[in-house]
């Protein structure tokens, strides 16, 4: 072990038994468990918040990973250079199998619960999140930006490759999807009507199952927003996988509002964050910002698969749109 993991695990009153390095962290087996020590950029006040929050969800049945503290009983370690590191016990068991319908539906089913536990915790969220309701309409504003970039951009090459065509050819249904995106998203900008705190990054791979109960893990990315932004981010994962299934899609909404009422606004907000074109742009801002002498055949791969599934995908929002706004 190096010596500055050392100089951290000692700050616990822990006994180890092995440690390794994997996933941007140092695991170690230890009396009470797996742990996983990672670096933590958050301020003190927020990783004190993070412990909270875990101890008040726990406390309502939703297992999660915990914060483990030190032996003076901070959340944060600081090795010698000072920089904050933040140990976790880890969870064992298996990421949700983005193939069983049982697992995705259980998972949007703990998802609800989640947020109805994270919901009792009381504190004064301006001191640790960004608390700012347009966050969604300016990310969707600068994705559209950079998309017209890359059109411009790939407007201009002279030899342009298959990609290149492709995506010239996709283009205007893409920035139609999105202009109207952006459009009803400044209809409803201001409202606050469904704002909680949010997991930030809740997908296929931050559940994970063992025989007795599901846990959520990876609470990196801790935002207040609305709270059916972690079910759209979860669902586009999870359709993208299964072809757009309507079926599914569907499954999925009742799953979670089943457990936790959804309102017409949050309903309206789902679609909406469902429908905007994010593959496509992502794709394109990879493309833009990527070493061109590296070719272009795995960016055609993925814009050849996003036209294959375009039916289905359209099918499903047009019934969640109706869905959404009747």
């Amino acid at each position: 072990m190096y010596y500055k993991e050392e100089t951290l695990f000692e700050q616990y009153p822990l006994e180890l038994t092995d440690t390794y390095k994997g996933r941007g962290a140092v695991f170690a087996m230890t009396d009470i468990g797996r742990v996983y020590l990672k670096e933590y950029s958050g301020s003190a006040v927020k990783a004190e918040f993070l412990a909270k929050l875990l101890e008040c969800v726990n406390e309502q049945g939703i297992h999660t990973e915990t914060v483990v503290r030190t032996t003076e009983g901070e959340c944060l370690a600081k090795d010698p250079d000072g920089v904050s590191y933040l140990l976790r016990k880890w969870c064992e068991g298996r990421e949700c199998n983005t193939a069983s319908w049982d697992e995705i539906l259980r998972s949007a089913d703990i998802l609800a619960s989640l947020h109805g536990a994270m919901n009792q915790m009381e504190h004064s969220l301006t001191e640790v999140l960004d608390t700012d309701a347009g966050r969604l309409l300016r990310t969707y504003e600068k994705h559209t930006r950079e998309l017209r970039t890359v059109r411009n951009y790939t407007r201009g090459r002279k030899n342009k490759s298959e990609f290149e065509k492709e995506f010239l050819g996709l283009y205007p249904k893409f920035e139609e999807q999105a202009s109207e995106i952006l459009e009803s998203l400044r209809e409803q900008e201001g409202k606050k009507e469904g704002m909680g705190i949010c997991h930030g990054d809740f997908n296929q791979h931050n559940v994970v199952f063992r025989s007795e109960y599901a846990a959520v893990i990876s609470f990196d990315n801790l935002c207040y927003d609305v709270q059916i932004g972690d079910l759209a981010r979860f669902m586009r994962k999870i359709l993208e996988k299964n072809n757009w299934n309507m079926g599914l899609g569907m499954e999925m909404i009742r799953a979670y509002s089943d457990k936790k009422a959804m309102s017409p606004y949050e309903t309206k907000q789902l679609y909406l964050r469902l429908a905007y074109p994010e593959k496509f742009w992502k794709i394109a801002n990879h493309y833009y910002n990527a070493n061109k002498a590296w070719g272009f055949g795995r960016y055609l791969e993925k814009l050849e698969k996003i036209k294959a599934e375009e039916e289905n995908r359209e099918q499903f929002l047009a019934y969640m749109k109706h869905f959404a706004y009747s």
